[in-house]
């Protein structure tokens, strides 16, 4: 079984209920709901497998990074860790340049 926040919500389930957002996170909610397979009790590595399995953009699988990162009650994970801070480096570099 899939871990849980503090509410009990599995990492699916929360996603579900971003529907609302106006950024990436609310994009892959949005889809999520459209897709009968969608793992509603799934952990973050089980909604990256269905991405895998419906062949989705790179797009959605940051957002699932993104997700993670906001999920209540979860810890980063150490991909989501490398690719900020290499986000954040590029950011740093472009306004050196300036």
């Amino acid at each position: 079984m899939a871990d849980t926040n503090g509410k009990g919500e599995t990492f699916g389930a929360w996603l579900l209920t971003q529907k609302d957002r106006e950024d990436s996170v609310g994009d892959l909610a949005r889809a999520a709901r459209s897709d009968p397979q969608f793992p509603r009790a799934g952990s973050p590595e089980d909604v990256r497998a269905r991405l895998r399995e419906t062949m989705a953009k790179g797009n959605l699988f940051e957002a699932v990074d993104d997700a993670e990162a906001d999920w209540p009650g979860s810890e980063p994970t150490p991909d989501y860790l490398e690719s900020r801070i290499a986000e954040d480096l590029d950011e740093e570099a472009d306004h050196d340049t300036v």
